[in-house]
């Protein structure tokens, strides 16, 4: 069965391993999951609610720490356990996740995919689509499809537009990461505006309930020049939110 297949796998503990690399990304991404788990919740408040999280991560034990139906989507769990990611994605102690839906959003085909019986009333689609190669309109179709009717899809990515990356492009530097060989990991392939990202939404039939500009709290204080340039760029964030690192979309069907 190819990766781009669809099947249930049972839960699993994967073992991530407490490797210094996974540790510190999990030091890193704490304050974005914990923002995120915030905005889902907002979202969507009943807790026996049904949760699709793209991508297994450590977000997805939180998201199963206040909800009580959790399914992951993304490639096997035995291509990504070794990646940084996979840590801390074990289920709250007592619990077991609702399966894992095998599906490589790069190379399943536009179009209808695998039968898939189960509809979400929330889909977080946190940190991904940034990741893909493949048309990203063509990926949000498919978590269209898995949507209740008046289901809700989260997204969040990296701002295209930055404070940081304009000042890095003034200064003659690219602020976005060379393509890497590795296609299950292939880092940033794309970042977009807002513009772009409604676009890719409503190219995908769906309809924009909100959007909003973050900014996560820092992990750790860095070099002093990275931190002054930081603050820097969150306080004139304040004044104009499209300066922002990070951006919130959150669309539903049309």
């Amino acid at each position: 069965m190819t990766q781009s297949s669809f099947r249930f796998e049972p839960s699993s503990n994967p073992g991530a391993g407490t490797s210094e690399a996974r540790q510190r990304y999990l030091s890193e991404q704490g304050p974005r999951f914990a923002a995120t788990l915030k905005h889902c919740i907002a979202l969507c408040t009943d807790r026996n609610a049904a949760v699709l999280d793209v991508g297994r991560s450590r977000l997805s034990s939180l998201l199963f720490g206040h909800y009580d139906q959790v399914t992951t989507l993304g490639l096997n769990l035995d291509v990504t356990r070794n990646y940084a990611h996979s840590v801390g994605w074990e289920p709250p102690q007592g619990k077991d996740y609702g399966g894992h839906i095998v599906r490589d959003l790069n190379t399943t085909p536009p179009g209808p995919g695998p039968q898939i019986d189960r509809r979400f009333d929330l889909i977080v689609f946190a940190e991904v689509i940034e990741h893909l190669y493949a048309a990203p309109e063509a990926a949000l179709a498919q978590l269209r499809d898995l949507l209740k009717s008046d289901g809700l899809i989260l997204c969040t990515t990296p701002n295209a537009s930055s404070l940081a990356k304009r000042v890095k492009l003034l200064f003659g530097h690219n602020p976005f990461e060379l393509l890497r060989g590795d296609l299950n990991n292939p880092g940033h392939i794309r970042e977009y505006t807002r513009a772009e990202l409604v676009d890719l939404g409503r190219l995908a039939g769906l309809g924009v309930v909100m959007h909003r500009y973050l900014n996560y709290p820092a992990h750790s204080r860095g070099p002093v020049v990275k931190s002054i340039a930081r603050s820097v760029s969150r306080t004139l964030s304040l004044t104009c939110p499209s300066l922002c690192d990070y951006q919130m979309i959150v669309f539903r069907l049309r």
